[in-house]
């Protein structure tokens, strides 16, 4: 993922892990909505006064912690073509090369740009098989989901080598070739969307653990269901989240 699309992934992660982290916050018995659950908190605290342990983490800040080194490099190779692309096209602008010779050479820089996004996104998924016992975090249907994953991005880099092969050698169907193109970027898109959510997913699934396991009664994320804690009454639990995150990837 190239920082651009990082940035759109976070911040649907934001979402889409407060939504599931929300739902281990509420009483499964019960309705759903913030007064009720104030309410059973506020029956927790006369029952049982100082008891009550509530902690909240950043899913951003997790997010970046635990994924954004995975593919590092890949991910700079991705940069590193992207400032190409726009230096290609301030020569054009100046007139410097001929229009010809920019569609040609645009074609295969913005392949090559499409392939080092997608291998990033494999790197990451690769990481994460790789990973002892982050993928024992996730239900047996969420992990058939990654291996389709991981199996459909190896597929794509395949398409996608044989396309830059193409643009670099000379197209002969441009019409075929920017079609194959075009679906291999909506290919692209839709895995880069199935990675953030198995990326929350996991984080999910571990805030769950660690909340267990440390004794938290509610757990919530930061930017979509906290709206006030001081600290006295609810700890950040980011850190420690992030830390055992990272832990899976220490090869």
């Amino acid at each position: 993922m190239s920082r651009n699309s990082l940035v759109v992934a976070v911040l649907a992660l934001v979402v889409a892990v407060g939504a599931l982290i929300l739902q281990f916050a509420l009483p499964s018995g019960g309705g759903g909505d913030v007064g009720d659950l104030e309410q059973r908190v506020r029956a927790l605290e006369g029952a049982s006064p100082g008891l009550l342990r509530i902690g909240y983490f950043d899913a951003e800040a997790v997010f970046k912690g635990a994924f954004y080194d995975l593919g590092a490099q890949e991910r700079d190779e991705a940069e590193s073509i992207a400032d190409d692309i726009r230096a290609l096209l301030a020569e054009r602008q100046r007139e410097a090369i001929s229009a010809e010779e920019y569609a040609t050479r645009s074609l295969e820089l913005q392949t090559d740009f499409l392939r080092a996004n997608v291998s990033t996104l494999r790197v990451t998924i690769d990481s994460i098989f790789a990973a002892e016992g982050l993928l024992g975090l996730l239900s047996a249907e969420d992990r058939l989901q990654a291996r389709t994953l991981q199996d459909n991005a190896a597929t794509l880099k395949s398409i996608i080598d044989q396309l830059l092969a193409q643009a670099r050698v000379g197209v002969v169907d441009a019409e075929t070739f920017q079609a194959n193109y075009t679906q291999a970027q909506a290919n692209f898109r839709n895995l880069d969307s199935a990675m953030t959510s198995l990326a929350g997913s996991l984080i999910s699934s571990k805030a769950r653990q660690y909340a267990e396991e440390n004794g938290y009664d509610l757990v919530f994320t930061q930017h979509t269901s906290l709206v006030y804690g001081s600290e006295d009454t609810a700890d950040n639990l980011t850190t420690g989240l992030t830390e055992e995150m990272v832990g899976y990837f220490d090869f």
